[in-house]
């Protein structure tokens, strides 16, 4: 009975496993990024702005965005998705989707010898994907390239790429 006893304690302590094999999924998430960017699209995209990522997982993350284009003086806002796929070398690519706010003019139909437009604000939804490439742990760059469409009746579609330096607060 004397030899079980330490026996039993051994075999309970080999077999114990540290806490490290279980799953750090949520665990250990990344700092919040800044990201300023420009950009180039079809009418109404913006042609600069700001975008801040908050990661919830390794993979998933939430982003807000706001955008400016200067003629006419226009401010466009939206909230989205990442997921980051799997790492090619440096490079991390990912899918996004999102809704958010933007400009839009629409043209009105109405018995005049000129056009008549309408400016207003329409409910977008936003979906593409892009690459970051880290060049420092708190400093890189992103390109990010989306096809948006405004939900208002005369909205349409448009598409916006944009190239941004990413800093990393936190770290």
């Amino acid at each position: 009975m004397q030899t079980l006893i330490p026996g039993v304690v051994l075999l309970g302590l080999s077999a114990a496993q540290p806490a490290a094999a279980q799953s750090t999924e949520n665990q250990a998430v990344g700092p919040v990024e800044v990201t300023t960017f420009a950009s180039f699209g079809s009418y109404p995209s913006s042609s600069m702005g700001a975008a801040v990522t908050f990661p919830l997982t390794r993979t998933l993350s939430v982003e807000s965005e706001i955008g400016f284009r200067p003629t006419p003086s226009d401010l466009s806002a939206s909230a989205g998705v990442l997921f980051s796929l799997p790492k090619f070398a440096r490079v991390t690519p990912y899918v996004a989707g999102g809704v958010g706010l933007a400009p839009n003019q629409t043209l009105l139909e109405v018995p005049t010898d000129r056009p008549m437009f309408l400016q207003q604000t329409t409910f977008t939804l936003n979906a593409g994907g892009g690459i970051e490439i880290p060049l420092t742990e708190n400093w890189g760059f992103r390109t990010d390239a989306r096809w948006l469409n405004g939900v208002a009746r005369g909205a349409g579609e448009y598409w916006r790429v944009y190239y941004g330096r990413t800093f990393r607060a936190g770290r």
